[in-house]
């Protein structure tokens, strides 16, 4: 019988613990799921979705100053190498979505500290070349989806990376989903939502 009693108050005491912890994490507060995320000096417009209902979405970034601007509010962190920060978005009053904020180097930092390039690889590279910006479907796609905006006043790269990440966050990705009749980038977007769906890889290239 004490035994149990010693297990009981141990149970509560964790979950105690627990509600503590939560309560103890910032709240930001938010109406619109879709998130600005600023990154040092670089802002990117809808750059991150709430997604209540998952046990912690995670968010990494190189950038020394990060800051997630909701609709209704918006909080900054400082990053670097080991550095977490966790908080938590409610959405509409009510639904919350736990939050983590870790450091991750640069991609271009990943690669200075791979392993040097094979300058004798003579393996074959298919020719690349970008459609035509005056085809009429993309002047469509860019004026429909507000892609200028998306893709904010930065570098190329910048601008690739922006739009990048906006496909990602609207659309999800799903394998076994099977492919929507219409196979533009608008129709793609609307069938996923109106269904509440996501596409496979080949429909999100």
């Amino acid at each position: 019988m004490k035994q149990s009693k010693l297990l009981f108050l141990s149970v509560v005491l964790m979950f105690g613990q627990l509600a503590m912890a939560q309560q103890s994490l910032h709240i930001v507060q938010a109406k619109s799921a879709f998130v600005h995320i600023k990154e040092d000096q670089q802002l990117r417009k809808y750059a991150w979705r709430i997604v209540p209902g998952k046990a912690v979405d995670t968010y990494t970034s190189s950038a020394g100053k990060l800051s997630l601007i909701t609709d209704v509010d918006s909080i900054s962190f400082t990053l670097g190498p080991g550095v977490v920060h966790e908080f938590c978005f409610v959405l509409n009053g009510k639904d919350t979505a736990r939050t983590k904020i870790m450091y991750q180097p640069a991609r271009l930092d990943m690669l200075k500290a791979a392993a040097a390039y094979d300058a004798n690889d003579q393996r074959y590279v298919p020719r690349f070349s970008y459609q035509s910006a005056s085809d009429t479907n993309l002047q469509r796609i860019r004026r429909d989806l507000k892609l200028d905006s998306i893709a904010g006043n930065g570098s190329e790269l910048s601008k690739i990376f922006n739009l990048m990440h906006w496909v990602h966050n609207l659309i999800k990705h799903d394998g076994n989903s099977n492919n929507p009749t219409l196979k533009n980038a608008i129709d793609l977007i609307k069938v996923c939502k109106q269904e509440n769906r996501g596409v496979n890889c080949r429909m999100l290239a």
